[in-house]
């Protein structure tokens, strides 16, 4: 029997403590919107610590001869952010998103943008979080004029065709492009070029877009980061032919009292060589 009772009493304990920490945290949550001046929620200040910047419109720049230089330009950022402790503790860094527009960028040199926080998640919006000092801010960007040149593409084949197929030359979109960056960057480059691969055995023509890979003289390969190439990808055509013998026949047309079951012809010469695009006369 006691011990029944002594179950029965473990158990309200349980319960009492449950309600307990429930009734602590509606006080707590209570107390953070409520306990500031005059009824306001209360405030809490977090530090967050090199947050990347997004740069919008670079793109932008490029079409007007100019590019975002890494050496003097801001890439991270510091920002004291502001809100009720309930939602400040809650907030993680990749949650916030700061980005600055280089839309109204128009010239060379070191300057000043401004820059926009936001925040991934719809809780921390609509000032829910705001930052200590200010909704926006400003960055420095170095922007430098492009150097440009323009180079030869070439296009390096990997693969072979078909036994009793022949190819012909590679077909090249653009047999040379411009380029734009630093100068330093562009001086080295001797040429560009593409790699087509056709497998071991093809038997039609082989069309891809490919993506540019740049060279110095001395045939090493250079970092794409920084180049800027008035196209994107390179379209290689590779004609695939074959040779094929045909057989000739004769049709004819039945008249009165000529049937061409009673014919008998022959054909000299009884086949005849064609050659031409392999996708053409594949079937």
């Amino acid at each position: 029997m006691r011990k029944v009772e002594n179950e029965k009493i473990g158990r309200r304990r349980v319960v009492y403590v449950l309600l307990s920490i429930l009734v602590a945290a509606g006080i707590w949550l209570y107390a953070d919107l409520t306990s500031g001046p005059n009824g306001t929620p209360q405030t809490q200040t977090r530090e967050f610590l090199e947050i990347p910047i997004e740069y919008l419109y670079e793109s932008t720049l490029t079409d007007r001869g100019l590019m975002l230089v890494d050496e003097d330009t801001d890439r991270t950022i510091d920002l004291e952010l502001k809100g009720t402790r309930w939602l400040i503790s809650s907030l993680d860094r990749s949650h916030i998103r700061v980005t600055a527009s280089l839309y109204d960028v128009t010239s060379a040199g070191v300057q000043r943008v401004n820059y926009v926080v936001s925040f991934t998640d719809s809780r921390f919006g609509n000032n829910a979080i705001q930052r200590e000092n200010a909704s926006f801010g400003m960055a420095t960007v170095n922007i430098s004029e492009l150097y440009s040149r323009t180079i030869d593409v070439s296009c390096e084949l990997v693969g072979g065709v078909a036994d009793t197929y022949s190819a012909g030359q590679v077909e090249l979109s653009h047999t040379e492009v411009e380029v734009r960056g630093l100068q330093e960057d562009i001086n080295p480059i001797s040429y560009a070029k593409v790699t087509l691969d056709i497998g071991a055995n093809a038997v039609e023509t082989v069309s891809r877009d490919l993506e540019l890979q740049y060279y110095d003289e001395n045939g090493r390969i250079l970092d794409k980061s920084g180049i800027y190439s008035s196209v994107e990808t390179v379209r290689a055509t590779l004609p695939v032919f074959v040779t094929k013998e045909l057989s000739l026949f004769v049709n004819f047309t039945d008249g009165p009292g000529c049937r061409a079951r009673n014919t008998e012809y022959f054909i000299e010469p009884a086949t005849i060589a064609v050659s031409g695009d392999a996708t053409k006369l594949k079937d």
